[in-house]
């Protein structure tokens, strides 16, 4: 939700991604920029994947056992989504709101997020 806020108030928002293509530019920035995971602007509604842009998208690189919808550690509600690296691969990890709080061991590193802007 921070990171949304900030997005917005910056002119943005959070990154949709539809493609691979744009998959992988994000991809590319975020490895250039050293992060270990980034934000991108989806997030559950009732149960399903909205996009911050109201796109309808239909395409998703899903860690393996991802979505879980829920963290397998304590049972909290996963209704973030981000993008991390994972076994060597970027892929998508649905996510409380704020990992660090929880588990910094795990999300530990560098974490940030991907502004779009509509022109």
């Amino acid at each position: 939700m921070e990171a949304q806020a900030d997005a917005i108030a910056r002119g943005g928002q959070l990154a949709t991604v539809s493609s691979e293509e744009e998959l992988e530019t994000i991809i590319r920035l975020a490895q250039e920029a050293g992060f270990d995971r980034v934000w991108i602007g989806a997030h559950r509604v009732d149960g399903e994947i909205v996009w911050e842009s109201g796109e309808n998208v239909s395409f998703y690189r899903w860690d393996n056992g991802e979505p879980s919808y829920t963290d397998g550690g304590d049972g909290a509600t996963e209704d973030y989504v981000m993008l991390w690296e994972h076994n060597g691969k970027w892929v998508y990890n649905d996510s409380r709101e704020n990992p660090l709080t929880d588990f910094y061991g795990m999300y530990g590193g560098r974490t940030g997020y991907v502004i779009e802007y509509v022109s």
